[in-house]
């Protein structure tokens, strides 16, 4: 009895190379992540400029080229920046406003505390001479004396704007009269000067 033939073996199929990646174009990119840093940066930029201004830096600094964040990072730094610089500016505007105001005042009420009236006339405004004579002044004065020729003190400054009046501060001063007596002095500026527009002697401040 013969053996059986074993069957053939199979051609085993040639291994070939790896087919090729595809082009990394074909994946979609990462998402962008979202710069809060920056957002929070020019959210505090308006309401509340100094922290706006460092989270501004803070943002530029921690960009690495990233778009957004720098764009974000530079909008919070210039308008954090431009406004410190108004508030700066007003700040300036109104501590100048207060001393030139206080020193007319004062030299008002000095005037007024050694009797000289001309000179006390010669700060107030046209309008206010104008509406009181000299001769009326000068009687208010000498009504008013006891209480004008003792020592006094500023009690309070505040400069205002209107868009009747322009430029205007009320200051009060203290007299050390009895009873105690205020005198409120308003003051306005006119062609850069300040001048007396009104003034009235009260029990209260």
């Amino acid at each position: 009895m013969n053996d059986p033939t074993p069957p053939p073996t199979p051609p085993t199929p040639p291994v070939g190379p790896l087919a090729p990646m595809p082009p990394l174009s074909t994946y979609a990119p990462a998402p962008a992540k979202t710069p809060v840093l920056g957002i929070v940066a020019v959210i505090l930029a308006v309401l509340l400029a100094p922290v706006g201004l460092v989270l501004g830096i803070i943002t530029l600094a921690l960009a690495k080229g990233r778009t957004a964040a720098k764009v974000l990072g530079i909008v919070a730094v210039v308008v954090s920046s431009l406004i410190c610089a108004g508030l700066a500016a007003l700040i300036i505007w109104a501590v100048s406003s207060i001393s030139g105001a206080q020193h007319v005042a004062d030299e008002f009420v000095g005037d007024l505390q050694r009797g000289d009236v001309p000179a006390a006339y010669a700060l107030t405004s046209p309008k206010f001479q104008a509406a009181v004579p000299e001769s009326a002044f000068q009687a208010r004065v000498t009504s008013g004396r006891a209480v004008f020729s003792s020592p006094h003190h500023r009690v309070s400054s505040n400069v205002s704007t209107s868009t009747n009046i322009g430029t205007y501060t009320d200051i009060v001063y203290a007299f050390d009269a009895s009873p105690h007596a205020y005198l409120e002095v308003q003051l306005v500026k006119e062609n850069g000067s300040w001048r007396v527009i009104y003034i009235d002697e009260k029990g209260t401040p």
